[in-house]
């Protein structure tokens, strides 16, 4: 510790606070009696060390081994010296656990007599936690106060105590936490910083931070934008924006954390004078493997060095911190790094989807060579692929299945069920009466699956929408069950601004968009940016009208709604069209790798994880931006099945703050 202290560096211990890992000396060789318990069981007779079946006196129905990290539940039972697992129980009599393995996490198994207490332990976060009513649980703290103490460390963080409800309940979640962070503080012998996952007014008086969200995963920037507006809460503590990790190519819910989102992360640091940790991404090995990381590690290194040398005054804190607001890393004449403000556009472009291959972007600033990225993205299998399966068909509505809900003030039906070339096509209209605004009026369909969907070989989506324009958003969400996903979901949306039948390939799942809207869903920012779904586990889906005009009627006819195979397409040739003028750059590329251009010299190319591969001349005239409205357009080079998708990123450049 001396030595990080002679290079100027401050050090915290992070833990779990009172939660007690299952490899730890509490739980093995010989589980603490102090470990708590949801409740005891009596053995109906005796059991040997080889049994597999524990008979009890008391009832187990409604006894469950669902387990997860957010679920507090075990399948752990503790005899005497030994701990064992069960994988059932019985909800009817005779009573018993069933599945038994013996000698559980180091334990050893034993024979017990008839009349012997079985504790079904306590577990949240996959962790066991103290008896709060017992030495145990200030034990844990005193150890907590030991460490810093001996170490000297200089901040601590109680990771975890969140997770407050399983000692007691929620309605005393506040009391024991306090008593937690009360029984460390009293045992310091010097002050130290201190943070926690959760906030309670008896401990406002030793935070020195709060609201240190975990990181996103997609929905990068307004993730950020979210985070930031909630930690400037008025506390008066010095901002933090919380853990932060690395992402590279890995659809359908992940997003890269291309340079540009990190300068963006940089720019509110600086702005917000707000500090970060950086999470497990970042290490040496991945740094050497994922150039990509090595590459913005780099960035945010430059703007924490910007952020911590007071050269950006309040005038340009104030213009970085404002939401939405993009700015680019750029060097000065001297060497300096300052902010170039900076906008960049998003587009995804795919031949077989004719309508998406030409569009228009504004651009803020002064006329300026086209700056741009190009990358590969998945494909997926056509809509009458024979591996395709139906996981939503209105059509087929019947309400035991089905469960029709709707904002207030909205009116939807579903009529006109009938057959187009052979394929149930249903007509859903709704009508927002204007009781609210319209991006919080929607309508929805919702079905369950028991036993849950497995689609884990089948995580895009394929739909038919023949369309009003009237701009109200189709969404197919998906979700799994909460103990595996925590909440998350899977969307994708269409925006019905055109008529006519379209056949659509959704594959990405939405982020950032769905702060748009009110859903009424329940859900917050990490179910949306953070968490993900697993697809070996679809427990719903549910399928939305949403942005409903006030006053008017929209009508949309919608199909099948098919999950289907993602796919490896070629991306070859892409060629970008900017106000006329025509450019190519010959390369091909696979899947998750990505073109640079800066308007200038030769395009450098880039595999999945950012590894250089090579560098490609372009073919044709010089690209640039207009000021204002710019007009785009997209194409490559004929594939074979399946069809190639492209995301387009245009960069335009402003002044330098």
């Amino acid at each position: 510790m001396a030595r990080l202290h002679e290079a100027g560096i401050d050090s915290i211990f992070h833990s779990y606070a009172f939660f007690i890992d299952k490899q730890s000396k509490y739980v093995t060789p010989v589980p603490d009696v102090r470990l708590d318990a949801f409740r005891a069981f009596t053995l109906a007779e005796s059991v040997g060390p080889d049994a597999d079946t524990l008979p009890v006196e008391e009832s187990t129905a409604g006894l469950s081994t669902i387990t997860g990290f957010f679920e507090h539940n075990s399948v752990v039972l503790h005899l005497g010296d030994e701990l064992v697992t069960f994988g059932a129980v019985s909800q009817q009599p005779p009573w018993r656990f069933t599945g038994v393995r013996r000698g559980a996490f180091g334990t050893r198994p034993a024979a017990h007599p008839q009349g012997a207490r079985a504790r079904h332990l306590k577990e949240c976060f996959g962790l066991f936690v103290p008896d709060v009513e017992s030495s145990l649980f200030e034990e844990i703290a005193a150890n907590h106060a030991e460490i810093v103490n001996r170490c000297g460390f200089d901040g601590l963080y109680l990771d975890a105590i969140d997770g407050s409800s399983i000692l007691r309940g929620a309605d005393e979640c506040w009391y024991w936490a306090d008593k937690f962070v009360f029984e460390i503080q009293k045992r310091l012998k010097k002050p130290v910083g201190m943070e926690m996952s959760a906030m309670w007014h008896h401990f406002w008086q030793y935070r020195t931070r709060w609201q240190a969200w975990d990181y996103p995963q997609r929905g990068h920037r307004r993730f950020i934008d979210l985070h930031a507006g909630a930690v400037n809460g008025g506390l008066l503590l010095p901002l933090h924006l919380g853990w932060w990790n690395f992402q590279s190519f890995n659809p359908p819910q992940i997003e890269p954390t291309y340079p540009e989102v990190i300068e963006y992360l940089g720019a509110k640091l600086v702005g917000w004078d707000a500090g970060i940790s950086l999470a497990g991404a970042i290490n040496r090995d991945q740094l050497r493997t994922v150039p990509l990381f090595r590459r913005t590690v780099d960035i945010l290194r430059a703007c924490e060095e910007l952020r911590h040398s007071g050269a950006c005054d309040e005038r340009v804190k104030a213009e970085l911190r404002r939401p939405g607001q993009e700015f680019a890393l750029v060097m000065d004449a001297g060497g300096k790094p300052r902010f170039r403000r900076s906008r960049s556009h998003a587009h995804i472009a795919a031949p077989d989807a004719p309508w998406s291959i030409e569009w228009q972007d504004s651009n803020p600033f002064d006329a300026q060579p086209a700056t741009l990225r190009i990358e590969a993205l998945m494909s997926a299998a056509p809509y009458d692929d024979p591996r395709a399966r139906v996981i939503a068909d209105l059509a087929g509505f019947e309400a035991p299945l089905w469960k029709a809900s709707t904002a207030q003030g909205v009116a939807c039906a579903l009529t006109d069920t009938n057959l187009i070339d052979g394929t149930p096509i249903v007509t859903l209209t709704a009508t927002n009466g204007g009781a609210v605004p319209r991006n919080a009026a929607w309508a929805r369909f919702e079905r369950r699956f028991d036993p849950p969907l497995n689609l884990e070989t089948l995580q895009a989506l394929g739909l038919w929408i023949e369309g009003d324009a009237q701009g109200e958003l189709v969404a197919v969400r998906l979700e799994s069950p909460r103990h595996m996903a925590f909440g998350a979901v899977a969307d994708r949306y269409v925006t019905v601004d055109f008529t006519g039948r379209r056949t659509l390939t959704l594959v990405e799942t939405e982020s950032s968009r769905w702060s748009d809207f009110q859903w009424n869903d329940g859900k917050h920012a990490y179910n949306v940016y953070r968490e993900t779904v697993n697809f070996a586990a679809i427990e719903s889906v549910s399928v939305w009208l949403q942005n409903l005009p006030p006053g008017q009627e929209v009508r949309c006819r919608l199909g099948p709604i098919k999950a289907l195979p993602m796919l490896p397409g070629a991306l070859g040739n892409p060629t970008l069209t900017v106000n006329g003028v025509r450019c190519t750059f010959p390369a091909d590329l696979s899947p998750g790798s990505w073109l640079e251009f800066d308007g200038t010299g030769d395009a450098r190319l880039y595999a999945s994880k950012g590894e250089p591969i090579g560098q490609v001349t372009p073919q044709g005239q010089p690209l640039a931006l207009r000021p204002g409205l710019n007009t785009f357009g997209f194409s490559c080079a004929p594939a074979s099945s399946p069809p190639p998708r492209a995301r387009v990123t245009i960069f335009s450049r402003g002044e330098t703050l």
